[in-house]
């Protein structure tokens, strides 16, 4: 019965796991599209620029991608914790040069929305992504190969064993 509980703790565990991600990959999704469409790669340079951010233009061209590709493979579950990195570094970045002198509230311009989408990346990028997504299905077939070698690996051959009990 201990293991019907655990299964069903894992299932819940990853389905809260898959629409977190799909939330936050949205969200991720939609900053990068406004950045790539309203500001263009030029305006969001010259507006990471005007925060005092070192190497704008690379920090730039760096969050949209990370925020629009990174938000599709996010939603996916391919590369997570990667990914999870990206945004908090991402998050962080915009904490620290944007957000934190206009205090928490995000109604100030403030850093509490940019926090917990860090808290997220950072939260994915140590536990993982869930059973429910590509890297899962990657893990999983690593460990059935490595699972067969093993198997392969440790077969007694019948016939010597035969030999010596007779």
């Amino acid at each position: 019965m201990l293991y019907a509980v655990d299964f069903l703790n894992n299932t819940f565990q990853s389905l809260g796991l898959l629409i977190l991600r799909v939330i936050v990959g949205i969200i991720f999704i939609a900053n990068g599209w406004m950045m790539l469409t309203r500001w263009g790669i030029d305006g969001t340079t010259a507006s990471f620029a005007g925060s005092g951010i070192p190497m704008a233009g690379f920090v730039a061209l760096f969050s949209i991608a990370v925020e629009l590709i990174g938000g599709i493979l996010f939603i996916l579950g391919f590369g997570t914790r990667l990914i999870g990195l990206a945004y908090l570094a991402v998050s962080l970045d915009a904490i620290y040069f944007v957000h934190w002198a206009k205090g928490i509230y995000v109604a100030e311009g403030g850093f509490e929305y940019v926090m917990l989408l860090g808290a997220c990346g950072l939260l994915f990028a140590l536990i993982g992504p869930g059973k429910f997504s590509i890297d899962y299905m990657i893990a999983k077939a690593f460990r059935k190969k490595k699972q067969n070698r093993a198997v392969e690996n440790h077969v007694v051959d019948a016939e010597p064993v035969a030999a010596y009990s007779a």
